[in-house]
């Protein structure tokens, strides 16, 4: 019983620690994703960037303001141009090397504005190539206008799904994105299967020993009840006739002799009958009815009280062998009792 609970506390513990090691491991998996998640939805927005300022073919100069060229036709050199002048109101410092994109996205907001549909095509197209295929929406919010467009017009999903943060761009900050991503658990799981898989073979290797554990201590704990009661019952081999009780002890039924060790006690037919019953049913109570019936026969009278004194007279045989004692259940009948 004490090997069990070890083993059945053992397991627990390795089964607690372990989880706990999941735990952790898809905490990390899912933080790992995140961050890549972020990567991935700035290098969208200067892909988008990139493909809204080739559609204008635009230039730009930097001074005490900030003048940028739009050419319209990049063939015909001759064909009009707009020069945008972006005053730098605020004395804003843009710090290299983001001034240059800060100064596109103030220009492309005027020209050629993001279009969030568009915007979250690509950042799910980035998400799809690393893997992480999973519901995308983009929020767009013109700082300047206080107007926000998203993408997906579905509240429960902006609510439950993770965001990278709000992003602001531009010069003076006119535009601020956002980006909504669906991490399900298995798609974390999937992006960390390799430690999670290990993590989980480790467990089913666990719970397998705790199985055979369990197995090999119950089929112990059955051999040594079987021990036991062979212990107990103390008759080991019948062969001809003698019934050997113990190493130390056999009853000879043709002689009607009591052997133990080198000391001989001799028993009457009637005796050694009742012992050889008794020796047949160890440690079990056998009926008076019984008894008599096995022995004598069906009887009408006196019955009773004949195996009374049957039982007087082999008890006081067996003083000499105190390994055996025969007691009486009252009310129901005798059982012997083989002492180790």
């Amino acid at each position: 019983m004490r090997k069990k609970n070890t083993i059945i506390l053992l397991f627990i513990i390795i089964t607690l620690t372990l989880g706990y090691l999941f735990y952790l491991s898809f905490i990390f998996t899912k933080n790992r994703c995140c961050r890549k998640i972020d990567q991935l939805f700035i290098k969208t927005i200067q892909i988008d960037q990139n493909k809204r300022n080739e559609e204008t073919n635009t230039s730009y100069s930097i001074g005490s303001s900030i003048a940028i060229t739009t050419d319209k036709s990049a063939s015909n050199q001759r064909s009009s141009s707009k020069k945008y002048i972006i005053k730098n109101d605020y004395k804003t410092v843009i710090p290299n090397p983001d001034s240059l994109k800060h100064i596109y996205q103030t220009l492309l907001y005027h020209i050629n504005p993001i279009k969030v549909t568009s915007l979250d095509s690509i950042f799910n197209s980035q998400l799809k190539s690393n893997k992480l295929n999973a519901k995308t929406a983009v929020r767009y919010t013109d700082n300047i206008t206080h107007k926000s467009i998203v993408s997906l017009d579905d509240s429960s999903f902006i609510k439950t799904a993770y965001t990278t943060g709000i992003i602001k761009y531009g010069v003076h900050g006119e535009i601020s994105l956002e980006a909504f991503v669906d991490l399900p658990v298995l798609l974390v799981l999937k992006a960390g299967k390799e430690k999670l898989f290990f993590i989980l073979i480790l467990w089913i290797l666990t719970a397998v020993g705790f199985i055979l554990g369990m197995k090999k201590t119950k089929q112990s704990r059955l051999t040594l009840n079987l021990d036991s009661v062979v212990k107990a019952e103390k008759t080991l081999i019948i062969n001809e006739s003698n019934i050997n009780i113990n190493d130390a002890i056999y009853l000879n039924t043709n002689k009607f002799l009591l052997i133990r060790n080198e000391s001989t006690i001799p028993l009457t037919e009637l005796l050694c009958k009742v012992l050889t019953l008794f020796l047949k049913r160890p440690n079990q109570i056998i009926p008076y009815d019984e008894i008599i019936n096995e022995i004598w026969g069906e009887i009408e009278v006196k019955g009773q009280e004949r195996l009374t004194q049957t039982i007087k007279r082999l008890r006081n045989n067996l003083a000499d062998c105190p390994e055996i004692t025969i007691e009486n259940v009252r009310g129901y009948g005798y059982k012997l009792i083989i002492k180790a």
